[in-house]
């Protein structure tokens, strides 16, 4: 029996709800969370493609600005879709949670799977990479020293 594995699921809820104060020091588990990803992709028969996921990242949620019980809903269709024979309800679902508005899109099976996984896939590198946005340059202080000789 399939399941959804530990590692994606504790890095989803590691990281909802979180305002970038502190989710720093819960990204490291992202990296695992995208392989994962990949596994079950592999699962379903699909790929995750380059394309996809960079036209869906500026679509998506990042997956820290979830609450718990979205966090919950997501699993739960990643795990209906490694489960059930028709998944195509599941996908849309899914993406419905991820884009945070109702799709209704005519795609085969397959595609919507693909699609769905890409979706979460950006969603977890959306984080990663507003994280890892570089600070704002801070202004330097020019300091003055002064030059003490010493007379004998």
């Amino acid at each position: 029996m399939r399941k959804v594995p530990d590692d994606l699921v504790v890095c989803a809820y590691a990281l909802c709800e979180d305002d970038f104060s502190e989710v720093g020091n819960y990204v490291d588990c992202i990296p695992e969370a995208l392989y994962v990803l990949q596994d079950i992709a592999i699962q379903l028969g699909v790929k995750i493609r380059f394309s996809t996921v960079s036209t869906l990242i500026n679509h998506v949620v990042e997956i820290n600005k979830f609450k718990e019980q979205e966090i919950e809903q997501i699993m739960n269709n990643l795990y209906r879709m490694l489960t059930e024979e028709d998944t195509k309800k599941v996908s849309l679902s899914l993406l419905k949670t991820l884009l945070r508005k109702e799709i209704n899109i005519a795609l085969k099976e397959q595609d919507l799977n693909e699609i769905a996984i890409a979706a979460l896939y950006a969603s977890f590198i959306k984080t990663l990479n507003h994280v890892q946005e570089p600070p704002l340059p801070i202004e330097t202080q020019v300091v003055e020293t002064e030059t003490i000789t010493s007379m004998t």
